[in-house]
């Protein structure tokens, strides 16, 4: 009798122990399900789009106006920053004959910021996170004055190529499933060095060779202000 006691026992006693592995593992799935309920959720891809307020001087690593992100895992993410850009400019008298005068200039930027997010846990809404990232950039520039007689053009009189490192910290909000509005700021430094100057007069082309560059150790900080989605 004593035997058949403690063996019912020891089954309740097991199957005790069962239910509250079970209610634990509910509580934990629960948690974790209303932690993803807005957040992206592992091995999927963001898109981001970011708005740098204008910042004199070069273009000092610059906020990735269009960002991809792929989440690798919770709290690791894979960034890649792209910065296009064209500005154009052109003066022309209308004018005919010998008083006919045109003046064009242009300045075309391309940057690319491959790096990572490191994602604090948060809320169920809020993401905090920091990272790092570098830079690869080209700005080149062309200026040309033209008339009825003549053509005098001007290519990387102020083109520079940009190399730089810099890190980040920032925070996503979620207002719903895969969509956030973010903040973030970034501190840097950067190197930059001239480009080759051509200029071509009348068909002829000559070639200036520069070994100008600047490095630039003082942080520069960037802040932006983002918005991004998931697919």
């Amino acid at each position: 009798m004593k035997k058949l006691f403690l063996g019912v026992a020891a089954l309740l006693s097991a199957l005790s122990m069962n239910a509250q592995a079970e209610e634990n593992t509910a509580v934990e799935t629960k948690e974790a399900k209303e932690v993803n309920q807005y957040k992206v959720d592992e091995g999927k891809f963001m898109m981001e789009i970011g708005y740098v307020p204008a910042t004199a001087g070069s273009v000092n690593l610059p906020g990735g106006m269009l960002r991809g992100v792929y989440v690798l895992s919770e709290k690791i993410e894979l960034k890649m920053g792209l910065n296009v850009g064209i500005v154009k400019d052109v003066q022309d008298n209308a004018k005919a004959g010998d008083e006919w005068v045109k003046n064009s200039e242009r300045t075309a930027t391309f940057a690319i910021e491959p790096g990572f997010n490191y994602c604090f846990e948060g809320t169920n809404r809020l993401e905090p996170y920091i990272g790092a990232e570098l830079l690869f950039g080209i700005t080149s520039t062309k200026e040309v004055h033209e008339t009825q007689n003549q053509k005098h053009v001007v290519k990387n009189e102020t083109g520079f190529n940009s190399f730089g490192v810099a890190g980040n910290a920032g925070f996503n909000f979620f207002v719903a499933k895969n969509l956030f509005i973010g903040a973030e700021v970034k501190l840097g430094v950067e190197m930059t060095t001239d480009k080759k100057i051509t200029t071509e007069e009348n068909g002829t082309t000559t070639k200036e060779d520069t070994n100008n560059h600047e490095v630039e150790f003082a942080p520069v900080a960037v802040p932006a202000i983002r918005i991004g989605w998931a697919f």
